[in-house]
């Protein structure tokens, strides 16, 4: 991909993220059941369907080159991983205790192959030359962000029984800020052939 130009003609730089999507049906399901929580809360501002996701690490600001090069690192990641199952089930928050932020769907099924695969991935992106991840990986689906801390942490309502997928590919996405959040852009899908 060609790299368009920012100011002083300098490459673009791209907010970037590797993540696992669930299917579209998996999706409308989580979103059909995000009402239900957003009454419960109503300073919660949920999460788009289509931006539903668990990112397995934040890369920050890449550049061209740079995502070429994390993308090479999933091509080489990839092709030992068996594809898996995820179930989704569980709500939690970050942070866990006081005044959360941000509210999640856990993973039930999958999270021991997800955590591995994140740490597969950690040690491809360091030998690579990326910096090492700011926080340890949590295998979660976010769901939605409080405008302000919520006063009211305890007692998380229960999230739908969601079904499980099949996670079969990893991809690489870039993030651009809109007036209506995130917009992604998948710049590379590796499928797991292992």
């Amino acid at each position: 991909m060609e790299s368009r130009k920012g100011p002083g003609g300098r490459p673009e730089v791209r907010r970037t993220f590797v993540a696992v999507f669930p299917p579209e049906a998996v999706r409308r399901e989580v979103a059909a059941a995000l009402p239900a929580l957003v009454d419960r809360y109503p300073g919660l501002r949920p999460v788009r369907p289509a931006t539903l996701h668990l990112t397995l690490r934040f890369l920050g600001d890449l550049s061209a080159a740079d995502r070429v090069a994390a993308g090479e690192v999933l091509a080489g990641l990839a092709t030992g991983v068996r594809p898996f199952r995820v179930h989704l089930a569980g709500l939690g928050t970050f942070p866990p205790r006081r005044r959360p932020k941000v509210v999640w769907l856990g993973v039930e099924q999958g999270a021991n192959r997800l955590v591995a695969l994140a740490r597969s991935l950690e040690r491809g992106l360091a030998a690579a030359g990326f910096p090492p991840a700011d926080a340890p990986f949590h295998p979660h689906l976010t769901l939605g962000r409080f405008r302000e801390p919520s006063r009211d942490p305890a007692g998380l309502p229960e999230f739908p029984p969601m079904p499980a997928f099949p996670a079969e590919t990893v991809d690489l996405v870039t993030s651009d800020l809109g007036p209506r959040g995130p917009a992604y852009t998948v710049e590379r899908s590796v499928p797991f052939t292992g």
